[in-house]
């Protein structure tokens, strides 16, 4: 694998895992918000 390949995945990682890790965010939050309103 070449260099220029592996930095290309570890980019296309970074970009999948980003709106993972907010939708992750608001997700527990909302949890949150809804276990204290209950």
């Amino acid at each position: 694998m070449t260099p220029n390949a592996r930095r290309a995945l570890h980019a296309l990682a970074w970009i999948a895992a980003v709106p993972l890790v907010i939708i992750g965010a608001l997700a527990a939050t909302i949890i949150a918000a809804t276990a204290v309103n209950a």
